[in-house]
């Protein structure tokens, strides 16, 4: 793997200029198109006692709008909504037709899908329900008919609106406004902080820009949940040990764990939304038993996407040729509810979009697809539209169904419309700037004032010279993960964690790395450290072996006394 600085900037400011140009916390909030209009078709439906159903997501973002939607109409109503989420196996992704057989009468809410529902949404249309799509996936040819449509995608008062919302965001400005009705001000106040809090983990989660409306989102519901989080927020943090809360956080633990329930079981996101409700609604179980029940599925996820990740990666050795881009591969040993974990990881490894397929029978294959590099994952399928029977997603993400016959000429598409990228080479890092280790808690205090960092907003990668590994309870590094693939080294007063590296790591080569990687804040179980997110490292030796050293090592080596570890035995 060979490193390389990105270009000429030489300071933290520089970097963050290229990258986003001015950040500032002060921008005016966006107005968002049919906002009032949802917003007052909502309320009279609570007055005239209308049946009001939601219609989420099983995805962190689908799940924490569908939270924030429900528990505010519940508040304002003072009775339950009715909740649906999809069920990913027997229905799959989005507004499914026996969803929406499901609904029957008042008014219909989907939010974090519907732009693409327009059969479902004219089937209910037919029975005299109203319809509120809210929604912020990019629309196709035409617009489904409902009555009213949030999507910052389809429509912006002026060119210069902030569009890059998520579900969750959404449903936060929708419930913002519907929050104005309560007279109660404590009331008010407790469910604006728990709808800002939900809606920021979304954001996060759905790996949206963190920029403008979203930054100051995530900031404010950020300092919301290490104030005071919601029950729900609060029993995963507390069963996790996990005492703060950042952007890294939401991305890696707290969306993990809501997305874990929905992968791994039909109707599993409902477990997800108990617990972000407190468990509240009819029929739920127990906030700490539910909380578990998720913590023993993302355990679950974790072992299978490890095990999933050895033969991806297997497959792309055999199969897949150097410069097919974007990478697609078909197995169908992975599990359908972890394709988009697999895409992401690969995309990520192997720095090119990635689409990753599974069996679902009859001949179809369910897909998830990652982007990577800026490629418009939503484009690229619009160009192989004619080869697949269903998709739907972003920029950067999306998911789609294919016959496995056009699954040849789906990608011989997608490989002519990569023509107009240019790929940078996988086997290159760039790096922004480069430190020595000493020099960490200064450049790690500079670059906190810019966070929360994440898409839109890409944390400053460093090359970082003479990290010397120091013992911590008798231990240099900690192989860590299902399969021991992580590795953690241990530093003076920071540490550096190599996540799917530790095949790379020798013990015997020395104690002195360097690397090339991200710095964060870790806070554990009361403990607080600077972390390097390591995308790569070296290890050298700098300590001088003597002439009896090297005599005193190749005697022991003879006499089979010493170790892999490089230890006397």
């Amino acid at each position: 793997m060979k490193w390389t600085k990105r270009d000429e900037c030489r300071n933290i400011e520089d970097v963050i200029k290229r990258n986003v140009g001015e950040i500032s916390d002060d921008c005016p909030e966006t107005e968002i198109v049919h906002l009032r209009e949802a917003v007052d078709r909502i309320n009279r439906a609570i007055l005239s006692d209308e049946q009001i159903t939601i219609f989420g997501d099983y995805d962190a973002d689908g799940i924490t709008g569908a939270a924030i939607l429900w528990a505010t109409i519940r508040i304002i109503s003072g009775t339950d909504p009715v909740i649906r989420l999809p069920r990913r196996f027997s229905e799959g992704y989005g507004f499914s037709m026996q969803a929406a057989d499901e609904v029957n009468d008042g008014i219909l809410i989907t939010v974090d899908n519907g732009i693409s529902a327009f059969e479902q949404v004219s089937s209910v249309k037919d029975r005299g329900v109203s319809v509120i799509v809210i929604d912020h996936h990019l629309p196709g040819e035409k617009l489904p008919d409902a009555d009213i449509i949030i999507d910052p995608h389809c429509f912006k008062s002026n060119r210069d609106d902030f569009e890059d919302w998520c579900g969750s965001g959404l449903a936060y400005r929708v419930c913002k406004e519907l929050l104005k009705t309560v007279k109660d001000d404590v009331m008010r106040a407790r469910t604006m902080a728990y709808i800002q809090q939900l809606a920021a983990v979304g954001t996060v989660c759905d790996v949206i820009p963190l920029l403008r409306d979203n930054r100051k989102l995530v900031i404010d519901g950020l300092k919301s949940i290490n104030t005071m989080p919601c029950k729900g927020l609060r029993a995963i943090l507390n069963s996790t040990g996990t005492t703060y809360v950042d952007e890294t956080t939401c991305g890696y633990l707290i969306g993990p764990v809501l997305n874990a329930a929905g992968r791994m079981e039909d109707d599993g996101a409902m477990l997800s939304f108990d617990v972000l409700t407190n468990c509240n609604r009819v029929g739920a179980g127990d906030l700490d038993g539910t909380v578990m029940s998720l913590i023993s599925l993302n355990d679950r996820r974790k072992t299978e996407v490890s095990i999933a990740m050895e033969t991806a990666r297997q497959e792309i050795s055999e199969t897949v040729p150097k410069g097919a881009y974007p990478i697609v591969i078909r197995n169908d040993s992975i599990a359908e509810g972890i394709v988009g974990i697999i895409a992401g990881k690969i995309a990520e490894e192997y720095r090119v979009p990635t689409f990753v397929f599974t069996s679902v029978g009859g001949g179809l294959l369910k897909g998830s697809a990652r982007s990577y590099g800026g490629v418009h994952i939503k484009q690229m399928m619009d160009a192989a539209a004619d080869c697949i029977e269903r998709y739907g997603g972003h920029a950067g993400a999306a998911g789609l169904t294919v016959h496995e016959d056009k699954l040849l000429e789906m990608y011989v598409k997608m490989h002519r419309f990569m023509g107009k990228y240019t790929v940078k080479d996988s086997d290159t890092i760039e790096y922004d700037l480069e430190i020595d280790a000493a020099d960490i808690p200064a450049a790690y205090a500079a670059i906190s004032k810019y966070a929360p960092f994440g898409e839109g907003n890409p944390n400053i990668v460093f090359k970082i010279n003479k990290f010397v590994m120091t013992p911590r309870n008798g231990e240099c590094f900690r192989r860590m993960g299902a399969c021991k693939e992580h590795i953690k080294l241990f530093g003076n007063k920071f540490s550096a964690v190599g996540f799917g590296l530790a095949a790379k790591f020798d013990p015997a080569i020395g104690k002195t790395v360097t690397c090339v990687g991200t710095l964060s804040e870790n806070r554990f179980r009361g403990n607080t450290e600077i972390q390097i997110e390591m995308l790569d490292f070296k290890l050298s030796n700098d300590s001088k072996e003597t002439e009896l050293t090297r005599k005193l090592k190749e005697k022991l080596i003879e006499l089979n006394m010493y170790n892999d570890e490089r230890k006397v035995v």
